[in-house]
């Protein structure tokens, strides 16, 4: 089976999870019928990047920048948010949120994962602090979205097409 196909079936075997008593199993694959599944799978390699456990920067002076290490071990891309609570805003200055996270990785498995977030300034300082909630997004508290996550999918397509980037072959 060629990799379009197998990336067209975990996406298929995902979105049927979804179906439920408002949204049948057609409703749910017709959210998948304008993916082109070679400029997505080239997307992924692309434009997907390492997601780390912990990540803290900024753009002040005497910022620190630093990655831990790698949640995947592979590029991933990130589909749909669903933030749990944004808490402590005091204007422009802090900001704490707590979101769950649908990523797409390059083996073509989704996984959600848990962020707190916690920004000083408009991004003046950040910190993010990530981990594997479950490869099951129905074991988790995730609300996904799946006409959001198939309108995610579109756009990472639509932008490898317009720029003609090259086949990649994996």
């Amino acid at each position: 089976m060629n990799l379009d196909k197998v990336l067209a079936k975990s996406a298929e075997y995902f979105f049927l999870s979804g179906a439920d008593d408002e949204h049948d199993e057609e409703e749910m694959l017709e959210l998948l019928d304008g993916i082109n599944w070679n400029a997505l799978r080239q997307a992924i390699l692309l434009e997907g990047r390492p997601v780390y456990e912990y990540v803290a920067g900024g753009t002040a002076n005497g910022r620190m920048n630093y990655r831990s290490h790698d949640l995947f071990g592979r590029k991933a891309v990130r589909l749909d948010e669903d933030v749990i609570f944004p808490d402590g805003q005091d204007g422009d200055n802090l900001v704490n949120s707590y979101s769950l996270e649908l990523w797409l990785l390059e083996d073509f498995s989704f996984v959600v994962t848990s962020c707190y977030r916690m920004k000083i300034g408009k991004n003046t300082y950040r910190s993010e602090y990530r981990t594997v909630k479950s490869f099951d997004w129905k074991k988790t508290d995730m609300e996904v979205d799946f006409c959001c996550v198939a309108d995610a999918m579109e756009n990472l397509c639509t932008r490898i097409e317009a720029h003609g980037y090259p086949m990649i072959e994996v």
